[in-house]
C-alpha cells in the first residue's frame, strides 16, 4: 500500500492499483496484512487422518529438505574446505569403477512450516512440486485448494492441490533461512562457510608449517633484484649491494634459487 499512496491516483486505474496493493501484500507479513481464517480440529479431537478442503492462502515460514539428514546438509554448508588435491593416495584394494556400489541419492521431501498469521501448521512435500525448493524465500504466500489429506495434523501436499504465489519477509529472511532452521534443530549455531585458500603446488610438497615459514620469510626478506640497476662499469657497486641486501643463510637455505642478474 506504501508503493501505491506514493503514486498519483489521476496515474492509477483499478487494475494498476490492485497490481501494486496485490504487491504490497506479497512482501509483508501475512500477520500484519491477513485476517486469520485457518480452522483445524483441537488437539483433543483431531483425528489421525481426515481431509482438509478450505481455499486458503497461507505464509510459509521455513522450508527444510528432510528426505536427507539434517547433520549432513548443516555440516555441507558450514564446512570449512580444505583442498588437499595436491596429495594422492593409492589404495591397491581399490576396485574397479564398474564394480563398486553404486550411492543412492536420498529423495527430497520438503517439510514446511506454515501460518495464517496466527496458527501454525506444517506440511509436507507429499509429490514432487517444482514451484518449491531450499530457495523458497521465508515470508513466501502459498495457496491450498480442493481436498488436502491430513495426517496428524501434517498437511501432504501436491501440485495439484497448491500454488506458490511468491513473496517474501524480510524479518524471516534473517532468522528462517534452511541453514538456521537446521542449526536450531541440532542445537548447534549457525557458522560461517569459509573456504581456505587453497595452497600452492610447491606447499604441497614442502608441508604446511614449511609453506607458512617460507611465505614469512620471502615478504621479509625478499631481494629487489629489479630495483638494482646493471651497469657494465660499476660491477663492485653491484656486489656491494648485493652483499648489504644479503639475507640470513638458513633462510636461504630453504627457498627457491634466485633469478640471476641479466
Amino acid at each position: 500500500m506504501v508503493y501505491a499512496l506514493n503514486l498519483s491516483l489521476d496515474s492509477l486505474d483499478n487494475d494498476a492499483l490492485a497490481a501494486a496493493v496485490h504487491e504490497q501484500w506479497l512482501f509483508s507479513n501475512i500477520k500484519l496484512s491477513t485476517e486469520p481464517t485457518l480452522s483445524l480440529p483441537s488437539s483433543t479431537d483431531t483425528p489421525k487422518k481426515f481431509i482438509f478442503s478450505d481455499n486458503i492462502v497461507l505464509q510459509i515460514n521455513s522450508v527444510v529438505d528432510i528426505g536427507a539428514s539434517l547433520l549432513s546438509q548443516y555440516t555441507q554448508l558450514t564446512y570449512d574446505f580444505e583442498d588437499n588435491s595436491g596429495f594422492i593416495v593409492s589404495d591397491d584394494n581399490e576396485k574397479d569403477t564398474d564394480t563398486a556400489s553404486t550411492i543412492i541419492k536420498p529423495r527430497r521431501m520438503l517439510l514446511m512450516e506454515l501460518t495464517d498469521g496466527q496458527t501454525m501448521v506444517k506440511a509436507i512435500e507429499y509429490r514432487p512440486i517444482r514451484q518449491l525448493s531450499l530457495l523458497t524465500c521465508p515470508g513466501c504466500k502459498i495457496l491450498l485448494f480442493g481436498s488436502i489429506i491430513c495426517r496428524r495434523n501434517i498437511l501432504l501436499l501436491t501440485e495439484s492441490s497448491c500454488v506458490v504465489l511468491g513473496g517474501e519477509d524480510e524479518t524471516l529472511m534473517k532468522t528462517n533461512r534452511p541453514v538456521e532452521v537446521m542449526a536450531r534443530a541440532l542445537g548447534k549455531q549457525v557458522r560461517s562457510k569459509i573456504p581456505r585458500d587453497k595452497q600452492s603446488t610447491a606447499a604441497c610438497g614442502r608441508g604446511v608449517s614449511s609453506a607458512h615459514r617460507d611465505d614469512r620469510t620471502d615478504k621479509s626478506y625478499a631481494v629487489e633484484v629489479n630495483a638494482i640497476q646493471y651497469n657494465s662499469s660499476s660491477e663492485a657497486q653491484i656486489a656491494g649491494e648485493l652483499e648489504r641486501r644479503r639475507v640470513p643463510s638458513d633462510w636461504l637455505q630453504s627457498s627457491p634459487v634466485a633469478t640471476p642478474l641479466t
